[in-house]
């Protein structure tokens, strides 16, 4: 089950599950909602693409016929449109809605998730309403066709200014906040934006994009963006308002002259325009290697997570390629993006696309993988093993994983977690048995289920319930015994670790030696339940913090012992954003003899990080937490060491090298 924000935004890195995470993908065949819904997906799976765009009134299906891409006038349309379409009056009822239309978007978006992939639904589309000047044949092919046309629909909207020379439905598809058809507009808006969440808002893959390219010379700043306002207050409260999964995206202008014109006005009239904060990040189309977040006439760019569409970009290579076609082009692109803390999706169909956006560097993120890193119980298993019925798997946050038997507690074996593959594959190191292996993966009923498969062999487990992570914040610390009642024989200088992930351990620093390693299961009222792994029971106490938060009181329910611990401050969690990566080792000087030539840096989201060699067999060198930032100035805490040691550091390449 993923929790109820899995994708959050940290200034302007979006975090999933805690950890900072690369999305990029092409666009998919499937606008059409085809019968078989994995195939248009199948190939940004194989090349590992984890997100696409989803228009959900694409003009081309409501068009006349214009070459091969168009649907016929009447013929398809009410399999293609939210909408109910009438094929005898060749009107649409914008106040009834398609269902056979969503149940197919759904199957998509629960295909997607499968995958791994996230889909931006576009909930309008301003082209449609709107003619290209430089395409002649548009003008005649979108507005007049468009459901939103007076002539098209049975609610009388929209009706063209007297004497508009455009012949489009703009600037009035913004203005709903008269009387009269500006009204009747604004109810049929809030009808279908709250028809869309409803379908959509139980899945943690989805992102809404309010309007694809809503900047036009045909309306203004200010009535766009009270527009946009009004729109993210209507899908934050049908989502669930402060329980909402979904993050929401605005279009922004990209052009030279107007580049990010609207959220900067948006920003600059917060005090009235009051749903600024709920919309969490920012479109842009065209060349995105003209992006540039950190422009500093961009005022929102600390303030929300970008994405970038060659959308719109028609440039040509040399060869008459388009470069978003291009596989080469799609690869440094995404790398671009990348590099910028940036999303990317490529506005192609063509394979190539696909397979240069899965080459970028790094690649997009394996989205399941959060998803493996819980406490698993067996539930059944094919064929048949002696293995008992109590045999149990968890994954870590931090890439490691332990399989034991839990009645009693038999711990079996130890290992981490390579990679994830593209194509639902995992590939796991078992240390104990020094051996790697491949083993299929996917989800079922609704997440709570895994299933591993390696040839013929398959085993299915079920997660054990655990709090969402959000509800874990105050917990994510290093905690310190600085006072107990009654006394315990326990030494002095116990501690206390939570994690991101659920899980938690204890340990002695003086030596380091670790004690227990468990999870939290529950937290209800001032209640948190601990399952610990060596001992197999759950024990309930009750918590409360102090002194501001930096002490923690627990006192166990059953016999009402009582442990005080003192917080060892992570550094603030802005301060991390840019640290919370995984970090190869490239160089050193001096040569230290003693450190292997190649390891991994893992610093995690909660302030915590881990050091292994990142060849077999992927043995842990260190563990320990980040203490502070001070200016140049990174201090850690070795817990395998029991040390503290302050670093200089410098962030190069846009923070794409550490130092």
């Amino acid at each position: 089950m993923k929790s109820a924000k899995p994708f959050r935004r940290i200034r302007d890195v979006l975090f999933y599950e805690n950890q900072p995470v690369f999305l990029a993908g092409r666009l998919a065949a499937n606008a059409g909602l085809p019968p078989n819904v994995g195939p248009p997906l199948d190939t940004l799976l194989k090349h590992g693409n984890n997100i696409y765009r989803h228009w959900l009134i694409p003009y081309w299906f409501y068009s006349k016929k214009n070459g091969a891409n168009y649907v016929i006038n009447v013929e398809g349309r009410s399999d293609y449109a939210p909408f109910s379409y009438d094929e005898g009056s060749h009107k649409w009822d914008l106040t009834v809605f398609n269902n056979t239309y969503f149940t197919g978007l759904r199957q998509i978006i629960e295909a997607a998730r499968d995958r791994g992939i996230v889909v931006v639904l576009s909930l309008f589309d301003r082209v449609g309403l709107d003619y290209d000047e430089t395409l002649p044949p548009e003008r005649e092919n979108r507005w007049p066709h468009n459901p939103w046309r007076t002539e098209n629909n049975e609610q009388d909207v929209i009706a063209e200014l007297p004497n508009d020379p455009n012949r489009s439905g703009l600037p009035e598809f913004f203005r709903v906040f008269g009387g009269g058809q500006q009204a009747r507009l604004k109810a049929l808006q809030q009808g279908y934006i709250e028809k869309v969440v409803a379908e959509t808002k139980g899945y943690w893959n989805v992102f809404y994009e309010i309007m694809n390219e809503p900047p036009t010379g045909q309306s203004t700043v200010a009535e766009r963006v009270k527009w946009a306002d009004w729109v993210t207050g209507v899908i934050h409260q049908a989502a669930g308002g402060g329980a909402r999964k979904q993050l929401i995206f605005y279009n922004e202008d990209s052009r030279p002259n107007t580049f990010g014109q609207d959220v900067n006005y948006w920003r600059a009239n917060k005090a009235s325009l009051t749903n600024y904060n709920l919309c969490e990040g920012v479109s842009f189309h065209g060349d995105p290697n003209t992006i540039d977040p950190d422009k500093t006439t961009l005022a929102y760019r600390a303030e929300k997570v970008f994405q970038v569409s060659s959308d719109g970009y028609r440039a040509r290579m040399p060869n008459g390629t388009l470069y978003r076609d291009d596989r080469t082009w799609n690869r440094d692109t995404t790398t671009y993006a990348f590099s910028r803390d940036m999303s990317f999706t490529s506005f192609s169909l063509n394979d190539p696309a696909a397979q240069g956006v899965g080459e970028g560097a790094p690649q997009p993120s394996a989205l399941l993988g959060a998803g493996l890193r819980y406490h698993w119980e067996k539930i059944a298993e094919n064929p048949p093993s002696p293995v008992p019925d109590n045999f149990h798997l968890r994954f870590y946050a931090d890439g490691t994983f332990n399989t034991f038997f839990s009645n009693p507690f038999t711990q079996l074996d130890r290992g981490v977690v390579v990679a994830f593959l593209s194509d639902r594959k995992v590939k796991l190191h078992n240390v104990n048995q020094n051996k790697t292996e491949i083993w299929d993966y996917w989800f079922t009923n609704n997440n709570t289920e895994l299933h591993l498969k390696l040839g013929g062999f398959e085993q299915v487990f079920r997660r054990f319930p655990q709090p969402e992570p959000r509800k874990l914040d105050r917990f994510l610390y290093h905690w310190r015994k600085v006072a107990e009642s009654p006394p315990s024989p326990v030494p002095d200088d116990f501690h206390l670790r939570f994690l991101a992930d659920g899980s938690f351990s204890t340990f002695f620093v003086s030596p380091y030696r670790p004690i227990e390693q468990g999870e939290v299961r529950s937290l209800t009222g001032n209640r948190i339940e601990l399952y610990s792994v060596q001992r197999s029971t759950v024990t309930t106490w009750s918590y409360s913090f102090l002194n501001g938060g930096t002490r923690l009181r627990l006192t166990r329910l059953s016999d009402g012992f009582r442990q005080d611990f003192q917080r060892h401050d992570r550094p603030n969690i802005y301060a991390l954003v840019r640290f919370a990566f995984k970090w190869d080792k490239i160089r050193e000087n001096p040569p230290n003899p003693h450190v292997p030539d190649r390891f991994r840096l893992q610093i995690y989201g909660d302030g915590s990080f881990t050091v292994f060699q990142s060849d077999p067999p992927y043995a842990e060198l260190e563990r320990g937490e980040v203490r502070a930032f001070s200016g140049n100035k990174l201090t850690l805490w070795s817990h395998t060491r029991s040390t503290q040691e302050v670093w200089t550091y410098t962030l190069r390449n846009r923070a794409n090298e550490l130092t």
